[in-house]
């Protein structure tokens, strides 16, 4: 979850700048088990609504063939407000799951460190 309204404002605005697509990689909890799996996927904002489709999800840590597909068909999620919260839900339903929470995070935090990257490149000139 974002820290301050400021912090947040900025992460929303580096949303916008990721209009290419990129990696995530986040751990998924299997419901009512202890199995957690490591997940890596490709993520791509459309700035219509915006949203992000998530697909090629693959097992993380495992280079899968070019031939082998997603093992979970693509996914479209986007960040809501409910009350004071934002939440990441699914786009046809707006509702969450453990997975689009799982993505959520990962997107943010993918935002984050892009955003610092870019205020540090930026500080030393590389822009």
């Amino acid at each position: 979850m974002v820290g301050t309204k400021f912090e947040g404002q900025k992460i929303r605005q580096n949303f916008k700048t990721m209009n290419q697509q990129f990696e995530i990689k986040f751990d998924f909890a299997l419901a009512h088990s202890d199995l957690i799996i490591s997940l890596s996927a490709t993520a791509e904002l459309h700035h219509s609504d915006p949203y992000y489709v998530i697909d090629n999800f693959h097992f993380a840590g495992i280079k899968p063939k070019e031939s082998e597909v997603s093992i979970i068909p693509a996914q479209e999620i986007k960040q809501i407000t409910r009350g004071d919260t934002k939440v990441w839900v699914h786009r046809d339903s707006e509702r969450e799951s453990m997975l689009s929470l799982a993505i959520g995070k990962t997107i943010e935090r993918s935002a984050k460190n892009h955003m610092n990257n870019n205020h540090r490149d930026r500080a030393r000139g590389w822009n």
